[in-house]
Order: C-alpha cells, then structure tokens, then sequence
C-alpha cells in the first residue's frame, strides 16, 4: 500500500515537472526565435545599429552636461529623522 501511494506521488511529481518544463520550452523558443530575427535584422543593417550606438552616446553625454545636477536643496544637512 505504502509504495502505491509513492508511486502515484511521484508520478504527479514528474507530471508537474513535465507541464513546467513544456511551458519553459515554449517561452524559451519563442525568446530564442525572437532574439535570433532581431540578430538577423541587425547584422543586415550593421551601418544603421552603429549611428544609432554612436547617437545614443553623443545624446547621453549631452544630457549629462545639460541637465542639472542638484537633486538636493541646499538647507539639506543629512540627517534622517524617524519618530514613532
């Protein structure tokens, strides 16, 4: 009796890890699928992927020197205060 109801547990067990891994496979090829047609898209167009790198860096640099840098007010003294 003992080891049909290990049996059966078991067998549930592998049923759940074969649901699981079915839908990992699923979810993973359709990543890979994806990944793979954007690779392709972006090696046909190698010219196009480097001005966008290089836009984004010169855009980055400029929005570091441009925008403000004061996040804290000047009467900011650097204690934190908690009261319960």
């Amino acid at each position: 009796m003992l080891l049909v109801k290990k049996q059966k547990y078991l067998l549930k067990q592998l049923n759940f890890q074969n649901r699981f891994q079915k839908k990992f496979d699923v979810l993973f090829n359709w990543v890979l699928n994806n990944y793979e047609r954007t690779l392709d898209i972006a090696l046909k167009n190698q010219r196009k992927v480097l001005y966008v790198a290089l836009g984004t860096f010169v855009v980055t640099i400029a929005l570091f020197i441009w925008i403000p840098k004061g996040f804290f007010p000047e009467e900011d003294i650097g204690q934190i205060t908690a009261t319960t």
